[in-house]
């Protein structure tokens, strides 16, 4: 299996450096970057949220490294396969898996005694991997894709296909979180040195991140009350994040503190 969890992949992989001189021209690697990376879109909708929106320092921050949270990957091993995945669905009698491959992006679904491997970007070769996946009724969900291409994508997927019914976003829409709350689904930004924030996707509102975690992106969203969330967000290859406490009719969050976040590995045969 590739080590695709520790890559360093981004804009600014220190191995895509363009040199000149013998001296890193930083511009430059970024124009050249966002190019093979086809994130035109991406690197624009950035420049413009660092233009339009002045990030806020919390009035509540405090630092908490002994604290540490997970971004769990499962590898699951399907006949001698190790296929990687970094979210997924349960519901009452079955469980959708979806892939996090470079590339790879195939959605698994096991029920019961039944297993059925779906592949339905195996033709857009834009689609490197599948960040998310929540359900938001019998047999329906919303698929977060990335890096190139960032959709978000309702499919119907049950023993019998997998079909997309709806494209609700075709860029900008890669999110690495999600949770449904109080009526509502709140979905988490991927980007890494851009500004990232929470995604109302009933409303279309964005909830930008105070100013100490904006640039990083967003790993988890739990529901702690009717009325608060907690977000634990990541910097890019680092081991360190932080967790910001939102409260949803306030539509502002009340807290943040940095925190120590390490990726984890669990392994289950299916």
């Amino acid at each position: 299996m590739k080590n695709i969890v520790h890559e360093k992949k981004g804009i600014l992989n220190p191995k895509n450096k363009i040199k000149i001189f013998g001296i890193n021209v930083i511009p430059l690697q970024v124009i050249v970057g966002v190019i093979r990376e086809k994130r035109s879109v991406e690197f624009i909708w950035g420049v413009y949220c660092f233009v339009r929106y002045k990030a806020k320092k919390s009035l509540n921050y405090k630092k908490k490294l002994h604290e540490v949270e997970f971004l769990n990957f499962k590898i699951l091993k399907i006949d001698g396969e190790e296929i990687v995945s970094r979210s997924w669905s349960y519901n009452s009698d079955s469980i959708v898996y979806v892939e996090y491959g470079q590339p790879g992006a195939r959605i698994i679904l096991k029920k019961n005694q039944m297993l059925k491997i779906y592949d339905p970007y195996k033709n857009d070769n834009r689609i490197y991997h599948i960040h998310n996946i929540i359900n938001t009724s019998k047999d329906k969900y919303l698929i977060s894709t990335g890096d190139s291409s960032k959709y978000l994508d309702e499919f119907i997927i049950n023993e019998n296909e997998c079909r997309l019914l709806k494209r609700h976003l075709k860029y900008l829409g890669g999110f690495t979180a999600s949770l449904a709350v109080n009526g509502c689904i709140l979905m988490g930004t991927d980007f890494s040195g851009r500004p990232n924030y929470i995604f109302n996707f009933e409303t279309r509102e964005k909830y930008f991140l105070p100013k100490e975690a904006w640039l990083e992106y967003i790993i988890d969203i739990r529901e702690k009350s009717s009325n608060y969330i907690e977000i634990t967000t990541k910097r890019l290859s680092k081991s360190r994040g932080h967790k910001l406490i939102f409260n949803i009719p306030s539509k502002s969050f009340v807290s943040v503190y940095e925190i120590t976040v390490m990726e984890g590995f669990l392994y289950e045969t299916i």
